[in-house]
């Protein structure tokens, strides 16, 4: 067990050697990508990338904030990551208990704004300022991802926004792989009050994390959380399911998702990379999905990042 005053650090490098300029331009896209995989996982608090613009041809390396406990499984996945992207490396870790460093990961949340100024997400040590919008959801960083900052997470929370405007009102809600629930706040906060909301992940340290944060947001009577897989729920009919996890759960999920969404139901998947992205719409294809291009739905793209809307015709 670590001690919970300490916060830890894996750095990841490139291998050093002679580079083309445009290999290196490749390398360091690819590493970002990596980074961002990286900051979906439960364990990482924020990745922060470094490279110099005094010395093109240096090497650029992550700074990924975890937990002491979490330094040997993130060894084994960056080393993963990286032959997967072609990418040769090395990683190294400290474990740091001063102040500086503990509350280094803070620098990386922000309030975001979502929708046409429809709604703030904020963590809760920034005030609200004059103009924010109204609706809201207050979440700090915990021990799952899910704060709202990475692509994946805005994507649904812009489709979220865009169908509210739209002027959908569902009768239940389906948040799978809740993370820290905050598509299911974010929901619960744009939909109307009697809209039934379920939350559910495989990870119990996530739904531990969603309890908490709709606890604190007052919204326990609104949104119900499950720890378990997809397949062992019942076959409800939801009106509405947001999925933001990566298409190696996604794409054989799609016909198990059709079975629990209402006819005329619309279904946004995230956690998408660009290149993922034909593949997981034909496994939505297969199973008798069609494009939602309801309010600017379809697929929509964000950095490397990508998410498809659809609806159960």
């Amino acid at each position: 067990m670590s001690d919970s005053s300490q916060w830890a650090i894996v750095w990841v490098d490139l291998a050093q050697g002679p580079i083309e300029l445009d290999a290196l331009r490749e390398a360091t896209a690819a590493l970002d990508e990596v980074g961002a995989i990286l900051a979906m996982r439960e364990e990482v608090s924020g990745v922060q990338s470094f490279t110099s613009a005094e010395s093109p041809t240096q090497r650029p390396r992550l700074c990924v904030y975890t937990r002491p406990d979490g330094i040997e499984t993130l060894h084994a996945v960056v080393s993963g990551l990286l032959d997967s992207f072609g990418l040769t490396g090395s990683t190294h870790a400290e474990v740091r208990d001063d102040e500086e460093w503990k509350d280094a990961w803070k620098a990386f949340y922000k309030p975001l704004t979502f929708g046409e100024h429809q709604l703030l997400l904020r963590p809760s040590w920034i005030e609200r300022q004059p103009g924010d919008p109204e609706l809201e959801v207050v979440i700090d960083p915990g021990r799952a991802f899910g704060t709202g900052l990475h692509q994946t997470t805005q994507l649904c929370l812009h489709r979220l926004c865009a169908l509210a405007r739209h002027g959908l009102s569902p009768a239940s809600v389906f948040d799978l792989g809740c993370g820290s629930g905050v598509l299911s706040m974010a929901a619960a906060r744009l939909f109307d009050s009697a809209a039934r909301m379920l939350a559910v992940d495989i990870d119990p340290e996530a739904t531990d994390t969603t309890v908490e944060n709709i606890e604190d947001a007052g919204l326990t009577d609104r949104i119900q959380v499950t720890t378990g897989v997809l397949e062992a729920l019942p076959t409800e009919n939801f009106d509405l399911v947001v999925a933001n996890i990566r298409p190696v759960v996604l794409i054989p999920a799609a016909p198990l998702l059709r079975e629990r969404l209402a006819p005329g139901a619309t279904l946004t998947v995230s956690g998408i990379l660009g290149e993922e992205l034909d593949s997981v719409w034909q496994a939505y294809e297969a199973a008798g999905f069609e494009l939602d291009t309801r309010a600017g739905g379809g697929r929509r793209h964000l950095d490397t990042w990508s998410a498809l809307d659809l609806v159960l015709p």
